[in-house]
C-alpha cells in the first residue's frame, strides 16, 4: 500500500501558567505521567513528559481504527463486509464473548465495538485483516516516534497520541470525510470516568481510554466553547482514573478562562 504523507503538527505555544498548574496539582507523581495538551486554533499548551514511552494498552485501537478509514478510501474493503470470529479469536476476551464463535460481523459494527466499547476481539480481529504492517508503516511513515505495537514493551507517548488526534480533528487523517467520522465514532465513546467525567455536561469529548495493570490512559479532542483542544494523559499507574479526570478539568478551566478575558 502507498504510505501516507507525513503529519507536520501545529507548533506548540508554550502555556507557562497551566504548565504550573499541571506540576503542582500531579506533584511528586509527574514522572509517572506524560500529558500533552494543544489548543487546535493556535498551538497553545504543554507538553510535560511528551516523548516517555508508557505501555499503550487500547490506545492502539485508534491506530487500527485510521487503517479501516485508510483502506475503506482505497476501496480495499468495505464497512459492510463480514469478517468471521474464529475460535483463535477467544484467547483476546476479557469476559464473556460479545458474540459467538463463527459469528459473521460487519466491519461497521468491529469498528464501532473496538472504539465504543474497546472490544479486543473486534481490534484484533480487525488487525488481521487491514495488516499489522500496514498499520506499523503507516504510523512511522505519519510521524510516530516512540509506538511501536510490534514490540513486546508495546509503547506509546502522549506526544504521538497528540499528534495523531490533531491529525485526525485537523482533517488530514485520510480526507476531511473520514477524520470527521473518526471524531463522531470517538465522540460516541462509553467508558467516560476520565477526560468527559469532570466536564459541563454536554461537552464534546472525542477520546479513547487504555487500561492495564501498568497503565492507566485517555486521549482525545475536547470541543469547549471557546475553542477545541487535544489532550493526551498518559500514566503508569494502574486504574487510576481521577488524576486524569481533574487534569482534565483543570485545562478545560484554564482555557475558558483564558479565553473569556
Amino acid at each position: 500500500m502507498p504510505p501516507s504523507p507525513r503529519y507536520e503538527p501545529l507548533p506548540l505555544r508554550p502555556d507557562e501558567r497551566l504548565e504550573n498548574q499541571i506540576r503542582v496539582y500531579l506533584g511528586k507523581d509527574i514522572d509517572s505521567y506524560g500529558v500533552v495538551v494543544k489548543r487546535l486554533s493556535d498551538g497553545a499548551g504543554v507538553a510535560i513528559n511528551a516523548d516517555q514511552e508508557f505501555y499503550a494498552a487500547s490506545l492502539f485501537k485508534i491506530l487500527v481504527m485510521f487503517e479501516v478509514f485508510k483502506q475503506r478510501e482505497l476501496q480495499l474493503l468495505s464497512f459492510d463486509e463480514m469478517l468471521t470470529f474464529t475460535p483463535p479469536y477467544l484467547d483476546y476476551e476479557l469476559g464473556p464473548p460479545r458474540w459467538p464463535v463463527w459469528s459473521q460481523i460487519s466491519v461497521r459494527d468491529l469498528v464501532e465495538a473496538m472504539i465504543t466499547e474497546s472490544d479486543n476481539v473486534a481490534a484484533m480481529m480487525l488487525h488481521d485483516r487491514t495488516g499489522g504492517w500496514n498499520i506499523i508503516a503507516d504510523y512511522r511513515a505519519i510521524g510516530l516516534k516512540h509506538t511501536d505495537i510490534a514490540s513486546d514493551e508495546f509503547p506509546t507517548s502522549a506526544g504521538d497520541m497528540a499528534l495523531w488526534l490533531e491529525m485526525i480533528a485537523h482533517g488530514k487523517a485520510v480526507d476531511e470525510r473520514s477524520g470527521q467520522e473518526m471524531i463522531d465514532l470517538l465522540a460516541r465513546q462509553k467508558i467516560n470516568d476520565r477526560l468527559p467525567s469532570l466536564l459541563p455536561a454536554g461537552t464534546r469529548v472525542a477520546h479513547k481510554t487504555g487500561n492495564w495493570d501498568n497503565a492507566t490512559h485517555d486521549v482525545g479532542v475536547v470541543y469547549a466553547p471557546r475553542g477545541a483542544y487535544v489532550i493526551a494523559v498518559l500514566s503508569d499507574k494502574a486504574w487510576e482514573t481521577k488524576p486524569i479526570a481533574e487534569l482534565s478539568r483543570l485545562v478545560y478551566e484554564h482555557f475558558e478562562r483564558q479565553s473569556g478575558r
